[in-house]
C-alpha cells in the first residue's frame, strides 16, 4: 500500500497549502493564496492535494486548469513539501491529474504546463512524462516598488492606438499558419503564467481579464502587447504585461536583447521612473512552455 494517498483540496486545507508547502514558491510571486477559495468553487479548476497517510500530513499540491473552451487542460501551481521531496510525490500527482483530465474532462485535447527553465530537477520530470518544448519566454521584475498614481496613465500619454481583441485576431488570421506559428509557437500565449489559444475566444477572455477601469494602464498595455506580438515582438512584451498587472516594472533580460522593446513601453517606464526604485535587486528567470497531448 502507498504511503500517500491523492484527494480533492478543501477549504480547510488552505492555510497548511499556503504554509510550509509553499514557502520561496516563485521567488515570493505566489498566485494561489488570490485564487484559491475563489478555484474551490468554479467549474474550471480541480485542486488535488496528496495527503501522508499515516499523519495525515499534506505534501503535495496541484491544479488542472480548464482553458480555451475545455480543449486545453494547464497543470500549474505544483508544490511538495521539502522534506518529501525525492519521493515520488510530483509523479504521484502527475499521474492522479492525467486520470481525473481523461475520466472528468474529455472535451481536452492537450496538456500544457510551465517550468522555470533554472529548475532541471522539473524540467527533467515533465520530459520523462511525455512532455515536449514548446517556446520559452522571458521575465525579469524589480522587487521595490512604490505607489502609481492613476494619472501618470492618461490615455494620450502612451501616444498608441488601442486595439481590440478582434482587430488583433483578424491580423493574425490574416497570416499564414506558418508565419502565426513562428510568431506565437505553440498558437499559446502565455499570460500571467497560464498559455492560452491564440483564437478570438482566448484573446478576448485575455483582454476582459483586464478591464478593470476606462483609463487601467494594464489592459491598454496588454492590448497594445498583442498588437505588437503580431508585428513580430513575439512573446516578450506579454512577460513585461504580467510584471506590470503585479505593479512591477518592464524590465529587458538579457535572454532578450535581439528584442527592442516598443516605444509606447519605453516611454511608460520615464513616466514611472519617479515611482520605481530601478536601483533594487531584479528576479530573472525564462518560463518554458511545455505541452502533451491527453494518454
Amino acid at each position: 500500500m502507498s504511503d500517500f494517498v491523492v484527494r480533492e483540496a478543501t477549504l480547510a486545507d488552505r492555510d497548511t497549502i499556503l504554509g510550509e508547502l509553499s514557502d520561496n514558491i516563485y521567488n515570493g510571486f505566489d498566485y494561489i493564496p488570490c485564487c484559491y477559495q475563489r478555484w474551490l468553487h468554479d467549474d474550471e479548476h480541480t485542486m488535488l492535494c496528496v495527503e501522508e497517510r499515516n499523519t495525515n500530513t499534506i505534501v503535495g499540491f496541484e491544479v488542472i486548469g480548464l482553458y480555451d473552451g475545455g480543449r486545453t487542460a494547464v497543470y500549474h501551481a505544483l508544490r511538495v513539501h521539502p522534506a518529501y521531496r525525492g519521493q515520488g510525490v510530483a509523479k504521484l500527482l502527475g499521474r492522479a491529474l492525467q486520470e481525473r483530465t481523461r475520466r472528468d474532462f474529455p472535451s481536452v485535447t492537450h496538456i500544457r504546463s510551465c517550468v522555470q527553465d533554472k529548475n532541471p530537477v522539473a524540467l527533467g520530470m515533465h520530459y520523462k512524462q511525455g512532455y515536449k518544448p514548446v517556446s520559452t519566454t522571458a521575465f525579469r521584475y524589480a522587487e521595490i516598488l512604490k505607489p502609481v498614481p492613476r494619472s501618470v496613465f492618461k490615455p494620450d500619454q502612451l501616444g498608441v492606438k488601442r486595439v481590440s481583441a478582434q482587430e488583433v485576431w483578424g491580423l493574425l488570421s490574416r497570416m499564414p499558419e506558418s508565419k502565426r506559428l513562428e510568431l506565437i509557437p505553440g498558437n499559446a500565449l502565455l499570460v500571467d503564467w497560464i498559455p492560452r489559444d491564440a483564437c478570438i475566444e482566448g484573446l478576448t477572455l485575455c483582454c476582459s481579464v483586464y478591464s478593470y477601469a476606462e483609463f487601467d494602464p494594464l489592459r491598454r498595455l496588454f492590448l497594445h502587447s498583442l498588437c505588437y506580438n503580431a508585428f513580430g515582438c513575439n512573446h516578450v512584451l506579454l512577460s513585461y504585461d504580467m510584471g506590470l498587472r503585479r505593479g512591477l516594472p518592464p524590465r529587458e533580460d538579457e535572454s532578450a536583447r535581439d528584442y527592442r522593446m516598443p516605444p509606447a513601453i519605453a516611454d511608460l517606464q520615464t513616466e514611472l521612473s519617479g515611482y520605481i526604485d530601478c536601483s533594487a535587486d531584479t528576479i530573472g528567470c525564462n518560463m518554458a512552455l511545455l505541452q502533451k497531448p491527453v494518454e
